[in-house]
């Protein structure tokens, strides 16, 4: 996945169909993986889930196997303006 960062004071201005928007860094949101654990000693996967990005909103996808209260997360992108990942 490639990221992009932004080095620019804090927007991007991005001019379309004759209007400008601006962006800020502020509108990028992460999205994540979970990995379901058995227990607290986190040796036993049991689960997982993804997240995805759709109309720049966040949306937890199907669960496989078993959700538990022992997770761990990892980031899979960002989900930017108009709902796109970045």
């Amino acid at each position: 996945m490639i990221r992009k960062t932004l080095v620019a004071a804090g927007a991007i201005l991005v001019a379309g169909g004759g209007t400008a928007i601006a962006w800020t860094v502020g509108d990028y949101n992460p999205y994540y993986e979970y990995t379901y654990f058995s227990d607290a000693s986190k040796t036993e996967v049991v689960g997982w889930m993804d997240e995805t990005c759709v109309n720049n909103q966040i949306l937890p996808g199907q669960a496989v196997g078993t959700q538990t209260p022992y997770w761990h997360r990892s980031l899979l992108g960002n989900c930017g303006p108009g709902g796109h990942p970045v």
